[in-house]
């Protein structure tokens, strides 16, 4: 009798801790468990996410950027070479069938849109592109300019503004050209760039390719560009000089032992 009693007694005194101990469990489990945490909270936060992803300011990861505006390009005596994609503006033509007349009228012609990238890559594309971009020569000396077109296009239209001031001398090549359709004659493609100093010129080209097309242009005076050439020819002589020794040696090697495998 007294041992139930005792049993009694203890199980009365450890009640209330029992209790309070599972109250303390739920209201911690339920602090833990809110709407964020359960399916629907998952879901709106998903939803939620997903929406502030297609926001359009997303649109700027595009090459083209529509809101900056076109900087014209200062030419200076303190530097030679200059990449212009910052500095022009590209009209995209899918019918191929715009003419310089057409680009310049106000209604085509606001559908330039500024560059973001140095170097405009649009892949295998079926469309002609146009190039607009405007120079200004504040250099005091009388420095030739040269713009450099760094990849390949099978048709190339360079737009110059005449002397006269009234419409634009045209110069037409490209890699499906002949090559003496070119105003430099060397392995890239490289127009005249007059600009007197104290004078703005705007320049237009038109790229068509049915491959790959990349825009990379660079205005470089004419001295640097001698220096590029020359280089690139003493780069080249050593190449080519290293090959013709290798071919001479083979030759000698296959002479003396009649070995095919030196051929």
């Amino acid at each position: 009798m007294n041992r139930i009693f005792l049993t009694s007694s203890i199980f009365l005194f450890f009640l209330p801790f029992t209790i309070f101990r599972q109250d303390s469990g739920i209201r911690v489990l339920k602090d833990q468990v809110e709407p964020r945490d359960t399916l629907v909270g998952l879901l709106v936060n998903r939803d939620s996410a997903f929406s502030n992803s297609l926001d359009p300011r997303d649109d700027l990861l595009d090459p083209l950027v529509e809101e900056s505006p076109i900087q014209i390009l200062v030419l200076t005596d303190d530097q030679k070479e200059y990449p212009i994609g910052l500095h022009m503006e590209i009209l995209e033509d899918k019918n191929k069938q715009w003419t310089i007349e057409d680009v310049t009228t106000p209604s085509i012609a606001a559908q330039f849109v500024p560059s973001s990238e140095e170097a405009l890559g649009f892949g295998f594309t079926d469309s002609a592109y146009w190039v607009r971009f405007r120079v200004r020569n504040e250099a005091s000396s009388d420095t030739n300019w040269l713009l450099s077109y760094d990849s390949v296009s099978f048709f190339i239209d360079y737009y110059y503004p005449a002397d006269s001031g009234e419409g634009y001398e045209i110069i037409q090549t490209g890699s499906a050209l002949p090559f003496d359709t070119r105003d430099v004659p060397v392995g890239r493609f490289v127009f005249h760039l007059p600009v007197p100093p104290q004078e703005s010129k705007t320049v237009y080209m038109r790229f068509a390719s049915d491959g790959s097309q990349i825009l990379s242009l660079t205005l470089l005076s004419d001295d640097t560009f001698t220096r590029q050439v020359m280089f690139q020819q003493a780069f080249n002589g050593i190449l080519y000089g290293i090959l013709l020794i290798l071919t001479i040696y083979n030759l000698v090697l296959f002479f003396n032992l009649r070995d095919r495998s030196y051929l």
